[in-house]
């Protein structure tokens, strides 16, 4: 789901309806994952065909609200989503799940002011189809994917002259084998191979900007693909005592990352620019592309787990992870985590983690005439956490308290500036470089469980703060990291009210945020906070067939995100049509 080019991950590969479980782990986890396990770990976890049996189809229509010339609300837009899972069981051990979904929506507009000064209206479309299928056979489970994407938004810059459509086209496989088992000792594999193209229409590139001439139509390619094992040896030492060994291997490809002309040719980099460069064809080269050359690099990493259970109300886990990278060498991960039950139902919990993370292909290779230039020779991230807290439960309820503390060094930002002249740029750049890196630290909390029986409920918060370790760049004395939120929170519930009738409703607050603005002086800029509510209501009529009516952003909030990256602007609107209806229908066979 992730791709190593830009850095890049995309959760719509998995049709949502084959998801059976979602487990999100706080905190570094490269010790056992390596390299890009920074802060967390999703674990996406799917259903099998025993959890299908049969066939399950989910339709959903939806519409929303544009505003007119005359400022009313008026219906012209639509959302089609379909969805569809069938699985089979052959025989004991031997089946096969095979989902898909679709989703087909109408464009809508929102209002921008790029960073031009020019307003107007960029459509709005995110549009995907995906298909995934697992097919099982005693030890061995074979996962395919494949999944495409249409989306427009803001383009390479924002600007609306640059902005136009995307498209991504992703297919991979894994294969998952148990190579023996035993009472005290499973040796497992797994062999991956994922592959990503995206291609994206910005328009008229570049920007109205006399340092790169005319504007004219060009596309930005580019493509990767990475190919891995994992070899995994599951132990039981002694009674108390089990460990966990695996070797690891990951081989990554990237292609060049061009921007293309009408006529097909490819423009050269910065650097290129001034050379007698054959791939831009008959038009004049601009310098735009990001780098020309493919690349490649890869890891490879023993890793090691120890859990050890002196009692019942004691639990230590200890691992380390030694990932050696073709271009940075070793880079090692530890791990500790100790959870205690002092009385029954009350666990304290104390944890230690360090993680890393390696430049992308674009952060160290960009090199777009004036826009952006990258850094052959930055270093990986890296970030230590150490996390406090408690889980009390309550019968069906549980309570849970949690203290964060994040130290990250090397943080890879656009914290330098190439100077005219330096790697064929005509005037100072932006260029990616290590910055000394952040602390920040807050406290998270949450309780959920049951009202009554059916009627489950949940209520999370956190506050967060944070400094840099350095100053601002052109802010002497501000060590704030812009647009961190302090406050967030969302809350729900729902429920069987009656045999044939559920009902559910959610809400969502985001704390405003605070940073500054480079243009056309510096500045602050306050982004306000925002809550979005949601609800939803479904009704049974008969077996295994519900009808639902769901509404997002019932109040219609609007609300913008700040423009964090280049700062040229202060927001950009949200990538949301607001107030949205849908009227869905499962059926199962």
């Amino acid at each position: 789901m992730d791709e190593l080019t830009v850095g890049s991950f995309y959760l719509e590969s998995i049709p949502i309806n084959v998801i059976k479980k979602i487990e999100i782990i706080r905190g570094p986890g490269s010790a056992l994952y390596g390299s890009n396990a920074f802060s967390g770990i999703i674990n996406i976890i799917t259903k099998t065909a025993k959890d299908v049996s049969g066939i399950e189809f989910k339709q959903r229509c939806g519409i929303f609200f544009e505003k007119n010339a005359a400022g009313k609300d008026k219906v012209n837009r639509q959302i089609l989503e379909s969805r569809i899972a069938v699985g089979k069981i052959i025989a004991e051990n031997q089946d096969i799940i095979l989902a898909g979904s679709l989703r087909n929506g109408e464009p809508f507009d929102y209002n921008v002011k790029d960073e031009t000064g020019a307003t107007g209206t960029i459509p709005f479309i995110n549009n995907f189809q995906n298909i995934y299928s697992s097919i099982n056979y005693k030890d061995t489970t074979i996962n395919v994917f494949y999944w495409n994407q249409k989306r427009s938004k803001y383009g390479l810059v924002p600007i609306i002259f640059t902005t136009g459509d995307r498209e991504i086209t992703s297919y991979g496989f894994d294969i998952r084998t148990a190579l023996m088992e035993s009472e005290n000792l499973q040796i497992s594999s797994i062999l991956w191979f994922d592959y990503l193209h995206k291609s994206e229409d910005i328009n008229n590139y570049p920007s109205p900007d006399p340092w790169l001439g005319t504007r004219r139509k060009m596309i930005q390619d580019y493509s990767g693909y990475k190919l891995g094992t994992d070899v995994q040896l599951s132990y039981k030492l002694i009674e108390n005592l089990a460990g966990i060994f695996g070797i690891y291997y990951q081989s990554v490809h990237t292609s060049p990352y061009y921007f293309n002309n009408p006529d097909g040719s490819h423009e050269p980099t910065a650097l290129e620019v001034n050379t007698n460069y054959p791939g831009h064809g008959s038009y004049y080269p601009l310098g735009a592309s990001a780098f020309t050359k493919p690349d490649d690099t890869y890891d490879a990493a023993p890793y090691l787990q120890l859990t050890y259970n002196p009692s019942e109300r004691l639990n230590v886990v200890v691992g380390i992870r030694a990932n050696y990278n073709k271009n940075y060498g070793f880079a090692y991960a530890p791990r500790i985590g100790v959870v205690l039950e002092t009385i029954k139902n009350l666990y304290f919990k104390i944890l230690y983690g360090s993680a890393f993370r390696n430049p992308s292909f674009f952060e160290l290779k960009v090199n777009t005439l004036n826009v952006l230039q990258g850094n052959p020779d930055l270093k990986p991230e890296k970030i230590d956490t150490v996390e406090a807290g408690f889980d009390y439960k309550l019968g069906l309820n549980v309570l849970r308290v949690n203290y964060f503390y994040e130290s990250t060094d090397d943080l890879i930002t656009r914290c330098k500036t190439t100077s005219a002249g330096e790697y064929g740029h005509s005037k100072p750049t932006p260029m990616y470089g290590n910055s000394e890196g952040q602390i920040i630290q807050g406290v998270e909390s949450e309780i959920k469980g049951f009202l009554v029986k059916k009627i489950n409920y949940f209520v999370n918060g956190s506050y967060i703060m944070g400094v840099q370790k350095q100053t601002n760049a052109g802010d002497p004395g501000n060590k704030d990291i812009y647009y961190l939120t302090g406050l967030l929170g969302n809350a729900g519930i729902s429920g069987k009210i009656l045999p044939f009738l559920r009902i559910g409703t959610s809400v969502q607050y985001i704390g405003k945020r605070k940073g500054k603005a480079l243009t056309p002086t510096l500045h602050e800029v306050t982004v306000p906070a925002y809550g979005l509510w949601n609800l939803m209501l479904k009704v049974y009529p008969i077996s295994k067939l519900s009808i639902g009516v769901v509404v997002n952003n019932v109040t219609d909030t609007k609300y913008n995100l700040p423009e964090s990256i280049r700062r040229y602007i202060e927001t950009i609107p949200q990538a949301d049509q607001g107030r949205t209806f849908y009227l869905e229908l499962n059926y199962g066979l």
